[in-house]
């Protein structure tokens, strides 16, 4: 009986290590940040991407309590509050739950983040599991489309004062070096652009110099899409490709309807 107490807990000790291991290699890939605090609220589990999220490495951060570390100074009286439940019953208003919160990088910067938090019952007392998201890209993508969609709603009944409104937010929302409007009408390239105090021209004379021409006289009703304008003859031919030192161009033919 002795002998098989002992192989059986040696077997339930291996598959422990195992399934430890096979947990470690897991968050050592993820790309979400994975935290775990202990009953005393110090962080006792930091894997890769928390180091690249916030700046500290897993010696830094080690040990160090979470929300003082992590959390913009903001957070820390409720944190203290909610804390002080959970450390003894596992319970918060933020367990189970999926929170959008700012964090602190090493830096001092803040940044939006996605929080999912669950509890784990260990011998000295309640832990905490955390997993991180940095929406960062999430929340300027809403804020684009939001842009988006409150400059139609607003639109005007002038046509050109429209394409100046268009072109200026597309500007913003590509975070472009210069967007502009080009029409090809009677063999001249009219061009309105968002460039800084530019008015705009039209072109009746060397308008395969421009790359607009290109796009516009195309049969094909597709983007056009230029990774590096400096291997392009409108290198030398265009003035604002050196003057604004543009490198890509990406346009989109089309049609006007009267």
């Amino acid at each position: 009986g002795i002998i098989r107490d002992i192989t059986e807990r040696k077997q339930a000790e291996e598959a422990l290590r195992e399934s430890e291991q096979s947990l470690r290699s897991i968050t050592q890939i993820a790309k979400d940040a994975i935290i775990m605090i202990d009953y005393r609220g110090n962080i006792c589990f930091w894997n890769p991407a928390a180091e690249e999220m916030f700046g500290y490495s897993e010696q830094e951060a080690m040990g160090k309590e979470l929300h003082l570390l992590l959390a913009p100074s903001r957070y820390h009286d409720a944190y203290k509050k909610g804390f002080a439940a959970f450390k003894d019953t596992g319970k918060g208003p933020a367990v189970g739950r999926t929170l959008e919160l700012m964090g602190m990088r090493k830096d001092g910067t803040e940044f939006p983040t996605e929080l999912s938090l669950s509890a784990i019952k260990r011998g000295e007392g309640w832990y905490g599991v955390g997993i991180v998201r940095d929406i960062t890209e999430r929340k300027l993508m809403q804020e684009r489309l939001e842009n988006i969609n409150r400059l139609f709603l607003t639109l005007g009944p002038d046509l050109m004062e429209n394409i100046d409104r268009i072109i200026h937010a597309a500007k913003d929302i590509l975070d472009g070096a210069l967007v502009t409007y080009s029409r090809l009408e009677g063999g001249r390239l009219s061009i309105l652009s968002t460039a800084p105090g530019e008015e705009a021209f039209t072109v009746s004379e060397g308008l395969d110099s421009y790359i607009y021409n290109e796009l516009i006289s195309r049969d094909a009703r597709e983007p056009l899409v230029v990774k590096d304008l400096r291997k392009t003859p409108y290198a030398e031919t265009q003035p604002e490709i050196v003057k604004y030192r543009l490198v890509s161009f990406a346009g989109y033919p089309v049609e006007r309807h009267e």
